[in-house]
């Protein structure tokens, strides 16, 4: 978050309320992770919502020699979503990443936060939630 604390907890809470229930109701619906590994991203333009995004698993040659596992080959929300950006030419500057129900927190791991800041979006949000912030 930013260095202004309970402000931005403030501004964000009115900002994006709505939009955490939209990720906490499109989590719940999912069943290809357990809750509290389900993300979502959703990226916005100003304040205009441009993408939304979720973790997901992929196939990768590795894991004929590897086999599959619950964690196997996921690609995360927040890159997802910087891959639909870049797929539909829209630019966004900023991102909001929820995990779970919302109670998890959900600030995005070292990878995605370069990935993010590499593509011009400093502004992310996200809930820090009561729960444990282990993905085991």
């Amino acid at each position: 978050m930013d260095s202004n604390g309970k402000e931005v907890k403030k501004m964000v809470a009115h900002r994006y309320e709505s939009f955490v229930d939209l990720a906490v109701s499109i989590n719940e619906k999912r069943i290809d992770f357990p809750i509290r590994n389900r993300v979502v991203a959703i990226f916005f333009s100003g304040r205009k919502p441009v993408v939304i995004a979720m973790n997901q698993r992929k196939t990768h040659p590795l894991i004929k020699k590897y086999g599959y596992n619950r964690f196997t080959c996921t690609i995360h929300a927040e890159l997802g979503g910087i891959i639909a950006l870049h797929n539909s030419g829209t630019n966004a500057d900023s991102v909001l990443v929820v995990r779970g129900d919302g109670s998890y927190a959900s600030k995005p791991c070292q990878y995605c936060s370069a990935i993010l800041k590499g593509h011009g979006i400093n502004k992310v949000f996200y809930p820090e939630g009561s729960k444990s912030d282990s993905y085991n």
